[in-house]
């Protein structure tokens, strides 16, 4: 079918697994390096009158240029899916965990508010983890049922034959997933180091992102139904197929993350019942992380470890009820 195309080239979602698997080795490596080296990156990146690419760019312009790049990529792909006629077009409405966020950092970024990624890193982490996990780019009874009605494709056809996902990495779908959650995931580390204590999660912090991410997700559970409704009632079958929706997986229907138990419509509850244990957790080892430093040699190698107090580093990043509530603001 070509790499431009959401179908299967010639490659398939499980020759290309170890692949696939690797980047997110890599990825998670490269958030281990990075928060080794948090302090000589700081520095770095906040030296004073520091200058980037060919000494042009200040740090805030750097990171414009980061959001408008990645804006940029995003706006590419929206297009080559909507020329090639994607049959799921609600997939297209950055209302996934994950495309949310390779939409969403890039906007605080251009404008200027890269420090206020402390609100949501832990769950854009967590969605990026579970996206690699429960990646849905292989075969699909349903998505390859979809495509043939869709487009009324013929048996003995090509495409009928390739109907569905089930890409690998001669397609551009494949290395559009491995860079939006490899970049989630980088990006996210990196901008925390880089901006240090304006970035930290305080514990206010943590909790406005909980409630952001809550409401987020009733809302798009919400969103779901009512597209749902309207694809369910549709008689055209490229209305109900394109407009099926299931972002957050809260969806009627397409694939959910734990099963039977994430069924709708107790999908929602669900979410917010495991996302709250996982978002509790996440924080916990982001304290146990604070907790730890590193010291680097002058040849660049770890040659300390120093441990703090993780009872007092918990009670450092306490906050008044006022900072708590201030929920609308994401100062």
């Amino acid at each position: 079918m070509g790499f431009f195309h959401w179908r299967r080239n010639e490659i398939d979602f499980t020759t290309a697994k170890p692949l696939f698997f690797s980047f997110f080795i890599i990825s998670l490596i490269a958030m281990l390096f990075m928060w080794i080296y948090k302090e000589r990156i700081n520095k770095y990146f906040t030296s004073e009158n520091k200058k980037f690419l060919f000494k042009t760019l200040n740090l805030d312009q750097l990171f414009i240029v980061i959001g408008i790049v990645a804006i940029f990529f995003n706006i590419v792909r929206l297009i080559i899916l909507l020329v090639l006629d994607f049959p799921w077009k609600s997939e297209l409405i950055p209302l996934q965990l994950c495309r949310f966020f390779t939409y969403f950092i890039p906007l605080l970024f251009i404008f200027k508010r890269a420090r206020n990624i402390n609100l949501f890193s832990i769950i854009a982490i967590l969605g990026a983890i579970i996206g690699y996990a429960f990646a849905n780019l292989g075969p699909n009874e349903q998505f390859i049922k979809d495509d043939i009605m869709y487009h009324n494709l013929q048996p003995g056809s090509i495409e009928y034959q390739k109907a569905g996902y089930n890409v690998g990495y001669d397609n551009f779908i494949y290395w559009d997933f491995i860079f939006a959650h490899s970049f989630i995931l980088i990006i996210t580390v990196l901008t925390h180091i880089i901006y240090g204590e304006q970035a930290k999660i305080t514990h206010s912090v943590f909790i406005k992102g909980g409630i952001y991410i809550i409401l987020m997700a009733i809302l798009v559970f919400f969103g779901n139904w009512i597209l749902n409704t309207i694809a369910n009632n549709a008689s055209n079958v490229r209305i109900k197929i394109a407009l099926d929706a299931n972002w957050f997986y809260l969806g009627q229907v397409g694939i959910n993350v734990l099963g039977s138990l994430s069924k709708w419509p107790i999908s929602l509850p669900i979410f917010i019942i495991f996302g709250t244990i996982a978002y509790i957790i996440g924080y916990i080892i982001y304290i146990l992380l604070s907790c730890i430093s590193i010291s680097i040699n002058n040849y660049y190698l770890p040659n300390k470890i120093i441990f703090s107090s993780f009872k007092k580093k918990f009670w450092e990043l306490k906050a008044s009820l006022k900072d708590v509530w201030k929920v609308w603001s994401l100062g």
